[in-house]
């Protein structure tokens, strides 16, 4: 991977040092006038009529991540953040008798996420079998030794 390419083809690298790609990445050119291309599909034909034109690049991009990770078109979700991503794998999760109960599930909050997260670890604990760990320093450190061929998710 040629970094100097991919920052000369990124806008904004030219004028700050950005940091922040994990919540919103700067934009590269290709990808900028991708996006421009299509909204402009849309303020023309409409949204639905756009996507359907779109279709055949779309399915190519399921297709390209599936390979690069070694699975199915139909088995790769893109989400337009990381929390939907993450409420939908999540929630996909089968609670309740003969679901996630019969294993054991430490769930350890990073620092300061627990608040944010609270929703669905109310949820696990709930539904029973499930241990949520609020302090994420002891977490570490206690849930290393639980995690076993029992232990279905650890998150946060």
């Amino acid at each position: 991977m040629d970094i100097d390419a991919l920052r000369l083809q990124t806008p904004g690298c030219a004028c700050r040092v950005h940091l922040n790609n994990a919540g919103a990445a700067l934009l590269s050119q290709p990808t900028l006038d991708a996006m421009t291309v299509h909204l402009r599909r849309e303020a023309e034909i409409g949204g639905y009529e756009a996507a359907a034109a779109a279709r055949e690049e779309i399915d190519e991009t399921y297709l390209a991540l599936a390979e690069l990770l070694g699975g199915r078109g139909d088995e790769v979700a893109l989400f337009d953040n990381a929390t939907h991503a993450w409420n939908a794998a999540f929630y996909s999760i089968p609670l309740g008798p003969g679901g996630l109960r019969r294993w054991r599930c430490v769930i350890a909050p990073a620092a300061g996420r627990f608040t944010q997260l609270y929703g669905w670890c109310a949820r696990c604990v709930g539904q029973g079998g499930v241990d949520v760990e609020q302090s994420a320093r002891r977490a570490v450190v206690e849930a290393e030794p639980a995690l076993s061929q029992s232990t279905t998710a650890v998150g946060g």
